[in-house]
């Protein structure tokens, strides 16, 4: 558009130039045929360039169809590269939806008796970590208690005297069972 106004005004420019010189030639009177063969010869030109420009402009006009078609596939295009970034993202979003929800996705601790693993959910991990501190806090309470019973007895474990049953229990019962 810019190359097309600057030949324009390059026409004007020689134009005033070649009309200049045929005024300066038929005012001396002489060379004014050679003068008016270059004015018209860059009329001729000038004609030719703004002809060359109409078709151009009748060509587009002609092809504004297809160029109407053509934006309108580009704004298609536009639309369904946009979807298909949705879909894109929906997708990934979807697969760690799915990761998250399948529980032999995530890696667990925790094994069964011939060592598979088995996964459990975050509420089941919980619980089991409450209960192993609650059994953990009653194990030390019972082995404080036991060592505390054995320091209190001096350091007896069982006074042989408390044991129920046995040889010596049975020697009384066959006693007081003979009158004796």
């Amino acid at each position: 558009m810019a190359a097309n106004q600057q030949k324009l005004d390059d026409f004007a420019a020689e134009f005033k130039e070649a009309q200049a010189s045929w005024r300066s030639a038929v005012m001396a009177g002489s060379g004014a045929a050679v003068a008016q063969t270059r004015v018209d010869d860059v009329l001729r030109r000038w004609r030719a360039f703004v002809n060359g420009l109409e078709r151009q402009t009748e060509a587009a006009i002609a092809q504004d169809g297809v160029m109407t078609r053509l934006s309108e596939l580009l704004t298609e295009a536009e639309e369904q590269r946009a979807v298909l970034a949705r879909l894109q993202s929906e997708a990934g979003t979807r697969a760690d939806q799915a990761d998250s929800l399948n529980p032999k996705v995530r890696a667990s601790p925790y094994t069964n008796i011939m060592w598979l693993q088995r996964t459990f959910r975050s509420s089941t991990r919980t619980a089991i970590l409450i209960a192993s501190v609650v059994f953990a806090v009653l194990a030390v309470a019972a082995l404080g208690f036991l060592v505390w019973r054995v320091m209190s007895a001096g350091g007896e474990l069982v006074r042989p005297g408390a044991m129920v049953g046995g040889a010596a229990a049975t020697a009384k019962k066959v006693r007081f069972a003979d009158g004796v």
